[in-house]
């Protein structure tokens, strides 16, 4: 069985190495058969507790335009639901890799509203939040929101390069 070091250590070199990221446009017909290969490809979970969440292909699913974020949000929540059943507390890796400041603001009612709805539905749930691939612009402005973030869950925030 692997330590939750080691662990940590392959998923990060899958998203260094982008071996499962598949970046190419989605053409109309192969939509439907490829819509949730791609939600779980952005957001998944294995048999333990730990959910990966890769942003690079929630830009795949916004650029589609046939996903309701609505629909993006509550596949997040469902796949947290079925982690916690397993285990109370999840870890979460993040791949930030292709953020931008652009995306910050195009995305930023969408971020707003899922962050409130995770702070409030899984209350001290989380247990470890890995972030992979941040780009520079994103620990700046991590560093000042982080004033304004609890001590008890900014603990649980790693920052991975």
């Amino acid at each position: 069985m692997l330590n939750s070091h080691n662990k940590c250590s392959i998923i990060k070199n899958n998203f260094i190495s982008d071996e499962n990221f598949v970046s190419k446009k989605y053409t109309g017909l192969q939509i439907n058969k490829t819509l949730n290969e791609i939600l779980l490809a952005f957001c998944n979970s294995n048999n333990e507790n730990e959910i990966i969440l890769d942003y690079r292909y929630f830009k795949v699913l916004s650029n589609l335009n046939c996903v309701h974020y609505d629909s993006i949000i509550q596949h997040v929540v469902d796949v947290i639901r079925a982690t916690i059943e397993k285990k109370e507390l999840f870890i979460i890796h993040v791949c930030l890799k292709s953020l931008s400041l652009t995306d910050i603001d195009k995305y930023y009612h969408f971020i707003c509203k899922i962050s409130e709805i995770l702070k409030t539905t899984f209350p001290d749930k989380l247990d470890k939040c890995f972030i992979y691939k941040a780009p520079f612009i994103f620990s700046q402005v991590f560093t000042i929101i982080s004033v304004f973030v609890d001590k008890k869950t900014l603990a649980k925030i790693e920052l991975v390069n």
